[in-house]
């Protein structure tokens, strides 16, 4: 390739390569990639193949128009979500609250065990007072203290 003196050889040398890997052994009749991998590689010329069936426009817009009526359309509202709230979470002592920062590296996702001050109870809101300030029950994790 330099012999040459192409300037883009690096264009030339993958050709060059796959020339080396495909050419036939005169001692064995087999390629370099036959005998490494066991099968021939696949040449660019060979990775399409011709199309064995001709298909007509009429039969092909039946087929699409006949597929399409089968496509039935999706709902696409988003249903209400019921919250799920842990049933100690109503008469637990202590709570774990998320750390809604940037983490370091191995620290905890929750901060606590925290004293729960007072709990606000509402039919879809439920929050508890934690360091003097009210926290959403869905954020925080119930802490379950074991007993010696």
């Amino acid at each position: 390739i330099r012999a040459r003196n192409s300037i883009k050889w690096t264009q030339t040398l993958s050709t060059v390569l796959l020339g080396l890997r495909s050419a036939l052994r005169g001692d064995t009749n087999y390629t370099i990639a036959q005998m490494v991998y066991g099968l021939p590689f696949r040449l660019p010329g060979e990775f399409f193949e011709k199309s064995k069936s001709i298909l007509d426009t009429d039969t092909f817009a039946k087929e699409l128009q006949k597929q399409t009526e089968l496509l039935k359309p999706l709902d696409t509202r988003r249903r209400p979500q019921k919250n799920f709230v842990h049933k100690d979470l109503h008469t637990c002592t202590h709570v774990f609250i998320p750390i809604d920062r940037v983490r370091k590296p191995l620290e905890p996702p929750y901060d606590g065990p925290l004293p729960v001050v007072k709990r606000h109870d509402c039919s879809s809101y439920f929050a508890v007072t934690i360091k003097g300030k009210d926290i959403n029950c869905r954020q925080i994790k119930t802490s379950i203290f074991a007993v010696n």
